[in-house]
């Protein structure tokens, strides 16, 4: 077989398995065409088999035991349906008590290594940012805040500083010049 001729079959061959395709595609389409329509006679027939149960026209015992069922899992659903807009009417927990005490300072931000109060964002001996204060909490005595370095100063702010942190912006202390 020459070459040329070799090269025509398999187009050929080619063509015939794309149309086969495309036929196959096509009955299967038209098969579940026909599945559809029989579902939906199915359901059709459900219908109108709940209607005279509902009706209690209905004589076949296993048929009224199916539309027994069905009644009952509608019934299940109904009470899904009140149960999910129960849910749907929920509130969200109230937040706590957020009023401060007038001893709590201005930042109403504790240390939460050691619970001192702070005055500013940051602890001056630990360098870690404050936790919110939303109790009552008496104030710091003198002896608590700060360990009373004060040769240091800021390197943001340049302010001295009464610890070994910045209590604004948490930096380290360096030595004042």
């Amino acid at each position: 077989m020459p070459v040329q001729d070799w090269f025509q079959h398999q187009a050929d061959v080619v063509r015939w398995k794309a149309d086969q395709q495309a036929r196959i595609f096509r009955v299967q389409g038209q098969i579940r065409d026909l599945e559809n329509q029989i579902r939906n006679q199915k359901a059709a027939l459900a219908d109108r088999a709940i209607l005279l149960f509902n009706q209690s026209q209905l004589a076949e015992p296993e048929l009224v035991q199916i539309c027994a069922g069905i009644g009952e899992l509608k019934a299940s659903i109904t009470q899904k349906q009140v149960e999910q807009e129960t849910i749907n009417q929920e509130q969200p927990p109230q937040a706590p008590d957020t009023t401060y005490d007038s001893n709590v300072p201005k930042s109403g931000l504790k240390c939460p290594v050691d619970g001192k109060l702070l005055a500013g964002r940051f602890c001056p001996e630990h360098g870690i940012e404050g936790i919110p204060v939303v109790a009552a909490i008496p104030p710091a005595s003198d002896a608590t805040v700060g360990t009373g370095v004060s040769n240091l100063v800021c390197p943001v702010c340049r302010k001295t500083l009464n610890g070994r942190f910045c209590p604004e912006h948490g930096a380290e202390g360096v030595p004042a010049n």
